[in-house]
Parts: C-alpha cells; sequence; structure tokens
C-alpha cells in the first residue's frame, strides 16, 4: 500500500499539481480508518495538507489506533499536517471508540458529510494535549447520540483554535449523560478565538449548550439560521461564559422548548455583549434566571406552534417566516423561491431529522417538505 502511495504522490508532482492538493479515497481492502492509515496518507502527501475520503459504499467505519499492548486508542492528524476527512456521496458512519486527538500544530482539521457515532469515545474532542489548531470545521455532520461533549478541553496545557465552525449540522441527544457541556472549554488555558456556529439543528441535550467561564472566546460566539429544542438540563445554562467578557450574536435562530422539566433552566451569562435579530423563542423555552432579556419568550406561541412535529424531530416551519435552520423552511408554502433553487436531488431527513436514502420508505422532509414515499 506504502508504495502505491507513494507513486500517487510523485505522479502528482511531476505533473504540477500540488502537493496540498493530495487525496486518498479508502477501498474495499480498507477495513478502518487507523492512525497506520492516516500517518501514511500524511507521509505520502508531499506538502502540508491532505484528504481522505471515505465512500458512502463502505456504510459504517471504525476510526482508531493501537496501543502497545493491543488497545484501541484515539487518533491524531501528524504534527504539521492539516487534513481533511470527508464522506463522499451517501454519507458513511465514523465509529469512535476512543476520542479524536487534536494535538500538535495544523492550519485545519476538517470533518465533512459524515455520520459521526459514540463507539465509546463519549466525546468526539476530550483534549487535553497540547493543540495549536487554525480552524476546526465540522459541515454536514449527522450525530445522534454523544455521551458527553462534542468538545471538552481540559489538563494543564496551552490548547489553542483560531475559529471552530460548526455548519450545516444535526446534533440529536447530545451530552446524553448529563456529563459536561454540548462545548465545554474547560480552561484557563483553552485559546478559542471564535465559535462560529451556523444553519444547523440541535435537538436535545442535557447539560448546558456552551460552558466557557474559564478564558473568553476573544472574537466572540456566533450563532445564525440554527433551530434548537429540548436543549438545556435543570440548573443549567444555554451559554454560561460567567466573569468573560465573551460576545453573543445570535441571527435569525430559534430557541425551543428547554429540557428541564421542572423549569429551572438558565439563560446566559457573560460579561460580554449579546446582540439578537430576527430571533424567536418559543414560550416553552422557560429559563428561571438570566432570562435573557433582550430575547422576551414570543407571546402565546409554544414549540407546536412553531414547529410540525418537534418531539419526533420534524421541525420544519408552522409560521410564516423563514428563521432558524434553513432546511425546514417551506413547509406552509410560504418559501416557493427557496424551494424552487434547490438541487432536484436534494437531501431526504425523517422524522427524526436524519439522512436518509433512495431506498427509505415513509414520511421524509425534502426541500422542505413532507413527502410520502412508497
Amino acid at each position: 500500500m506504502k508504495k502505491i502511495f507513494t507513486l500517487a504522490a510523485t505522479a502528482l508532482c511531476a505533473m504540477g499539481i500540488n502537493a496540498q492538493g493530495y487525496q486518498y479515497v479508502l477501498t474495499d481492502a480498507d477495513e478502518a480508518l487507523t492512525q497506520e492509515l492516516i500517518n501514511t496518507v500524511a507521509e505520502n502527501a508531499g506538502g502540508t495538507s491532505a484528504e481522505i475520503v471515505i465512500p458512502g459504499s463502505k456504510g459504517s467505519i471504525e476510526v482508531y489506533g493501537t496501543s502497545d499492548s493491543g488497545e484501541k486508542t484515539g487518533v491524531k492528524i501528524p504534527n504539521g499536517i492539516s487534513m481533511t476527512i470527508k464522506g463522499q456521496g451517501e454519507k458513511p458512519t465514523l465509529k469512535f471508540p476512543k476520542s479524536f486527538n487534536l494535538e500538535g500544530t495544523h492550519d485545519f482539521i476538517r470533518f465533512e458529510n459524515v455520520n459521526i457515532e459514540d463507539a465509546g469515545c463519549q466525546y468526539f474532542i476530550n483534549q487535553s494535549a497540547e493543540a495549536n489548531v487554525g480552524e476546526l470545521a465540522l459541515t454536514s455532520i449527522e450525530i445522534n447520540g454523544m455521551e458527553r461533549s462534542l468538545i471538552r478541553t481540559q489538563g494543564s496545557n496551552v490548547i489553542q483554535i483560531n475559529n471552530i465552525v460548526v455548519d450545516n449540522c444535526i446534533l440529536t441527544n447530545m451530552s446524553s449523560a448529563n456529563g459536561y457541556s454540548v462545548f465545554y472549554f474547560g480552561t484557563a488555558d483553552t485559546k478559542i478565538s471564535k465559535l462560529d456556529i451556523k444553519n444547523s439543528t440541535f435537538n436535545g441535550s442535557q447539560r448546558s449548550f456552551i460552558e466557557a467561564s474559564k478564558a473568553p472566546v476573544t472574537n466572540g460566539v456566533t450563532i445564525s439560521d440554527c433551530t434548537f429544542y429540548n436543549n438545556v438540563e435543570s440548573g443549567r445554562y444555554f451559554m454560561d461564559a460567567n466573569g468573560q467578557e465573551t460576545n453573543l450574536t445570535m441571527t435569525n435562530v430559534i430557541l425551543g422548548k428547554t429540557h428541564a422539566t421542572d423549569d429551572k433552566a438558565k439563560g446566559i451569562r457573560t460579561a460580554g455583549a449579546m446582540t439578537f435579530t430576527n430571533c424567536l423563542r418559543a414560550t416553552d423555552c422557560i429559563y428561571a434566571s438570566n432570562n435573557i432579556a433582550e430575547l422576551p419568550a414570543e407571546e402565546n406561541l409554544n414549540s407546536a406552534d412553531i414547529f410540525q412535529n418537534p418531539e419526533n424531530g420534524d421541525f420544519s416551519l408552522k409560521i410564516d417566516s423563514k428563521i432558524g435552520d434553513p432546511r425546514w423552511y417551506g413547509s406552509t408554502g410560504i418559501n416557493n423561491a427557496v424551494v424552487e433553487k434547490a438541487a432536484a436531488d436534494a437531501p431526504a431527513y425523517n422524522l427524526a431529522g436524519q439522512k436518509v436514502n433512495n431506498s427509505f420508505k415513509g414520511i421524509v422532509v425534502k426541500n422542505g417538505k413532507k413527502v410520502v414515499v412508497k
């Protein structure tokens, strides 16, 4: 296998193609995405970045390293290399028995068009080793069930990420063990410049959504075109940046029902500025304290009035507005312009918000409309 990689890299250079565009597509012989395979791809890239493509035909594939004793470990990208790991066609599922490691220096680390499964990792990223990452991006990702955090930082080492981007994702049942917040920046040596969340749906989390009380997010948190439902547990916060000058900007966002059944969820605390533009808060989004006076609940409009079937993951809009995650536009026929622009082969989602293939039978949401597929 290594010889094939070397020849491919040599061929790229001979054709005058930038070696940073090196790409490896997993074959039928690749039974897992292992640390050994990642190292080989990085070694043969001949530059500073590489791309690993996982065909949808792979279905589910484990991502792991192996310790000297033969135990599965988390994987990391070799120092100095930037890497994109992405699915091709129908989303493959990456199963993580252990957390992904950001250790080292990387201009970017990107995951695109894949499902991510907690196969024992509990955290997608649980970072304690020193890391310096320019951009960490999750694009078109689906996760259903992550026992603790999406991203957690801990320990005494400096962990620096200039920009975290979450775009066009569906995250369901996060922090399912009420362990840590979805985004948990847990040390004074965590240096996050910006958290940018957009075009995404967050359906269920049993902790705070963002916890960043140890150090500021220096360039702020921006949340745009997102739908939230069943988030924030009793005594927890939508965003807790207590004592930190972390600015929060929310644009075109829907805050649906809170998760806490005792109405003791909390809103936002930060020493930074808060800006809300064209946002909607349902009456069942209840914050017992830090109640976001700048974003009061819409009078007589609860989650059931806003969404078609939120308890079953259908957030198609009932209301006459283009707001929240754009994938849910158009259910009332008011967004025909958006639908007309959508590709004829637009993805379809079941009522839990999960992408399905053409063989699926039943009710799907496509181009923002519910369709019965027989």
